[in-house]
C-alpha cells in the first residue's frame, strides 16, 4: 500500500514543478516585451525631440541669415543707387557690415566708446577687428579711409580663421605714396594687396587717407564673403 501511495504523490509533485516551470517561462517574455516597448517609446520620443530641436535651430539660423542678408542688401542697394553709390562709407557702415557678414545679430559686450552705443561697434572691438581713437571715441560717422578699411578687413579675416600669412613681397613699394601709409596699416595693406582686395588707385597711388565709396564697400563685402 505504501508503495502505491508514493507513486501518485511523486507524479503530483512532478506535475506541480512542471507547471511552475511553464508559468515562469510564460511570464518572463511578457516582462521583456514590456521593457522593449518602453525602450522603443523612449527612443521614438528622443528622436522626436532631436527633430524638433533641429527644426528650431534651423528656424533660428534662417532668421539670423535673413537679418544678415538684409543689412548687406541695404549696403549693396545703396551702392547700386546712383544717388548714394559715390557717397563715402562711414566707420559705422563698415562695423555693421562686418557684424552682419559674420552672422551676428547681438552682443553682450559693453560699448567701450563715448560716442556710440552700437552693438556692431562693441562686437568689432571685442574681437580685435577694429579700435577707436586715443580720446576714447570710435567716430562712427567719420568716413572710413582706405588704410582703415584694410585693417578692418585684415582683422576680420583673422577673426574668421582665414589664412592671412600672405603678407610678403615687394609690391607694396610700388605705390607712389608708400611713405604716406601709416605704419600700423602696412601689414593689413600688404595682405589686401596680395589678396586682390582694395585695388590700387590711379597712377599707382594707394591713397591711404582717401575715403571709400559705398559701392566699393559693397564690392568688397561680396568678395570677402566668398573667400
Amino acid at each position: 500500500m505504501l508503495r502505491n501511495f508514493k507513486k501518485p504523490l511523486a507524479l503530483s509533485i512532478a506535475l506541480i514543478m512542471t507547471s511552475a516551470v511553464y508559468a515562469y517561462a510564460e511570464e518572463t517574455p511578457v516582462e521583456t516585451v514590456e521593457a522593449e516597448a518602453v525602450e522603443t517609446v523612449e527612443t521614438v520620443e528622443t528622436e522626436t525631440d532631436n527633430v524638433e530641436t533641429a527644426e528650431t535651430e534651423a528656424i533660428v539660423e534662417t532668421d539670423d541669415a535673413a537679418e544678415t542678408d538684409e543689412v548687406v542688401d541695404n549696403i549693396i542697394s545703396e551702392a547700386d543707387n546712383t544717388e548714394t553709390s559715390d557717397k563715402p562709407a562711414t566707420r559705422l557702415d563698415v562695423a555693421e557690415a562686418l557684424f552682419a557678414l559674420a552672422g551676428e545679430t547681438e552682443t553682450e559686450s559693453a560699448v567701450p566708446f563715448s560716442d556710440t552705443g552700437s552693438p556692431a561697434v562693441a562686437w568689432l572691438y571685442e574681437n580685435g577687428i577694429g579700435a577707436g581713437f586715443e580720446d576714447g571715441t570710435f567716430r562712427p560717422d567719420e568716413n572710413v579711409t582706405r588704410e582703415q578699411l584694410a585693417m578692418f578687413i585684415y582683422n576680420y579675416m583673422k577673426y574668421q580663421g582665414k589664412d592671412v600669412s600672405n603678407i610678403e613681397g615687394m609690391g607694396i613699394y610700388e605705390y607712389t605714396d608708400y611713405n604716406d601709409i601709416s605704419e600700423w596699416a602696412l601689414t593689413a595693406i600688404r595682405y589686401c594687396r596680395n589678396a586682390g582686395l582694395i585695388p590700387t588707385g590711379p597712377g599707382m597711388a594707394y591713397g591711404p587717407q582717401e575715403t571709400v565709396a559705398k559701392a566699393e564697400l559693397a564690392g568688397l563685402l561680396s568678395e570677402i564673403s566668398n573667400m
